[in-house]
């Protein structure tokens, strides 16, 4: 059972993101859906969700969904063992790899909604865009964004909360024959992310002979009691990486870690800036096999 669209919605409050879940009214809430979505039972998921997923709102090649002023919450209970995931972006196969189009990309857009209580809130297979603004997320049983080879990824003003994995979750892998070239990019700027019980912020890469021609921007967060690291950054061979300018604080682990980091094609380094991280248990900064700026 989900609830949709409860009568207490309100536009997200940027001065105030901690509040945000006090701060409902009784405005009402707000869904504009485009094109082919689809509603299914069960879907067998490409990414990194390996078991059935029951996916509120699955969204297809040339397809958009829209969702704003909203609040979605799911009533299955955690011992079900339900993988029911809020936002589904269904992947690209090797077919339609071949006749790749960046406009036909899947999109999902939301903006000022309250989202929890979902296995999964947003999972994404291969190439989708999503796009958050003034979302909070919480009490995930998974990872509350979960990403597998990002095409677009854009995260602002949000609040995730509560998530028993990592806050986000984004994976990096040897993509389909012909998509090498495609240019992609990560932002999550003026967020925060707080009491995950895995990272803050995970970016994995599982084949360094891969080039991944993204650029990934983490700026302006607040990263804050993390059950590991709170921002980890691993295996990579990467087009760019900027951290700058975020507070990590309360990690069980380390507050930045950097490994096996490079970037065969301009041979850019990471770029490392006004962070402030206080209170890891670990060490407040761990660089390995990546070479750094500030």
């Amino acid at each position: 059972m989900v609830e949709i669209g409860l009568d207490r919605s309100e536009n997200y409050q940027t001065n105030d993101r901690k509040s945000y879940s006090e701060t409902i009214n009784n405005n009402q809430s707000h869904v504009q859906v485009t094109t082919d979505v689809l509603l299914k039972q069960q879907y067998t998921s490409r990414g990194n969700i390996d078991h059935k997923i029951y996916p509120l709102f699955c969204i297809s090649q040339n397809s958009c969904l829209e969702i704003r002023d909203c609040s979605i919450t799911s009533k299955n209970f955690e011992g079900q063992n339900l993988q029911d995931v809020c936002f589904y972006l269904k992947g690209l196969n090797s077919s339609e790899a071949q006749s790749w189009n960046r406009e036909a990309q899947p999109t999902l857009y939301i903006q000022s909604t309250m989202i929890s209580g979902f296995f999964a809130p947003i999972h994404s297979a291969q190439m989708g865009r999503i796009l958050l603004d003034k979302v909070f997320i919480s009490d995930s049983v998974s990872h509350a964004i979960d990403i597998s080879n990002p095409f677009v990824f854009e995260m602002k003003e949000c609040v995730i909360e509560n998530s028993k994995k990592s806050c986000i979750n984004l994976r990096f892998s040897r993509g389909f024959q012909g998509l090498e070239r495609v240019e992609r990019r990560v932002v999550i700027r003026n967020s925060e992310l707080k009491k995950a019980k895995s990272y803050g912020i995970s970016v994995f890469g599982d084949n360094m002979t891969t080039f991944q021609n993204c650029q990934v921007e983490i700026c302006e967060n607040k990263i804050l009691s993390c059950a590991k690291d709170g921002i980890g950054i691993k295996n990579l061979n990467i087009k760019g990486v900027i951290i700058e300018k975020n507070e990590v604080s309360g990690s069980s682990g380390n507050g930045i870690y950097l490994q096996n980091i490079i970037d065969i094609a301009s041979f850019s380094q990471v770029m490392i800036k006004g962070n402030k991280i206080v209170k890891s248990q670990l060490y407040g900064m761990v660089v390995m096999n990546t070479g750094c700026y500030s």
